[in-house]
Order: structure tokens, then sequence, then C-alpha cells
């Protein structure tokens, strides 16, 4: 390449030499850095699960088993459980507890122990589970009307009295006068949903669909 009477072929050929030496040194740089990022990111994840199978030992086990086949609470070792629940789900479900069941909140905000930093921990060592989990069919819900009783004792004798006779606040349940004309699909919507007109508070955010059926089974039981 020549430019009046000076020649910069040479001096052009260094220039591209230079520029594919240093595309090929932030390449290479490029490459090993992705390596550590996704190395540290692997180290930090690995950690994560360690801290969360040490709180879930201390903590878990006592319902949820020690590998997480379920007990007293449900299996959490499940791969329908795992492929099907956001770990933002997880976390909140065991940062603020689901009321009406034993599951307590466990996050330092709600007076439990633990803090949002070892709640995530605890949904990673859950996580690391989904791979191999098992498939885990739940085992068929029969109400219960014993269950029935001790709910109905805990939310709705308040109004509806001790084996539901009837306070001046809400009508006898005990009556099979009052259970013969009504099924079970009323009294599930009605504990369900409520009835706001007569006072009737809804109990579908309280109580799970399992609860309602063993009150409903404690009626049904009241009505002979």
């Amino acid at each position: 390449m020549r430019i009046g009477n000076e020649d910069y072929t040479r001096y052009v050929w260094i220039g591209l030499g230079l520029t594919l030496f240093i595309i090929a040194a932030l390449s290479f740089y490029w490459l090993n850095e992705s390596a550590r990022l996704a190395q540290a990111a692997q180290n930090f994840t690995a950690e994560r699960e360690r801290r969360g199978r040490a709180i879930y030992a201390d903590q878990c086990v006592i319902c949820h088993g020690p590998n997480g086949e379920g007990g007293t609470g449900p299996a959490l070792n499940n791969r329908g459980l795992l492929k099907n629940t956001l770990d933002e789900v997880l976390f909140s479900v065991i940062r603020s507890g689901v009321p009406g069941t034993q599951m307590p909140a466990w996050s330092v905000d709600f007076g439990g122990p633990l803090t949002d930093e070892n709640i995530h921990d605890v949904v990673a060592s859950i996580r690391a589970w989904e791979p191999t989990a098992p498939d885990i069919e739940p085992a068929p819900f029969t109400p219960d009307p014993a269950r029935g009783a001790a709910l109905f004792a805990s939310t709705c004798a308040v109004c509806h009295g001790q084996n539901g006779r009837g306070t001046n606040a809400a009508p006898a349940l005990n009556n099979p006068a009052r259970l013969q004309p009504l099924d079970d699909e009323w009294y599930r919507v009605t504990i369900r949903n409520g009835r706001p007109a007569k006072g009737m508070p809804t109990w579908g955010s309280v109580l799970s669909p399992e609860q309602i059926e063993d009150i409903i089974a404690l009626l049904r039981q009241w009505q002979p």
C-alpha cells in the first residue's frame, strides 16, 4: 500500500496482525472467564445445597422424613411435586406456612427460626432431589368424622355451638331435619365460600378441601 512516495504495506500487515492477536486474546479470555463463572456458580449452588441439607436435618426431618419421603407432612422428594412447583412457591410456603394445616411459618418475620437466606438454602436442597425423585402417588383420601369433630370444635363451635347444637349467632347443624334436604355439595360450597349476608365467613382460604370433607363427614354422622 503506497501513499505518495511512502510504502505503508508493512504497517498495514503489522496492524492487521495486532488486531487478530487482540481478538484471539479476548476470545481466549472470554472462554476462560465463562468457564470460571460457571464453576463459581456451581460451587455456590453446591454450598447452598450443603447448608440447606443441614437446616433440613435440624428442622424438617421430623415431619417430611430424612430423604423427603414424607411422614406427618407430605413427601417433598416427589417428581410430580418438584416438576410442577416453582422455587418461589416452595420459598413462600416455607416462609409463611400453610394456614389450617400443621405446616408452620418458618421465617423470622413470622416468629420462626429461619432467615430468608436460610429458606433459599432449604429450597436449593429440596430442588437437588428433582433429577432422581420418584413418582409418588398420593394416598387415597377418606373423609374422617373424628378429624372433622376436632376441626369443628376449633373453628365452627364458636358460632354453631358445641356438637353443632346452635347458638344465638348461628343455627344448629346437629339437626336431621336441616341436614336431610341439603346435599354434600351445598355444604361444601357454603363452607368454602361462606354466606356473607348471613354472617357466615369464607372458610375456603383457611381450611383445605380435605378438611372441609372431614367436617361434612361429621355432619353426616350427626344426620341419623
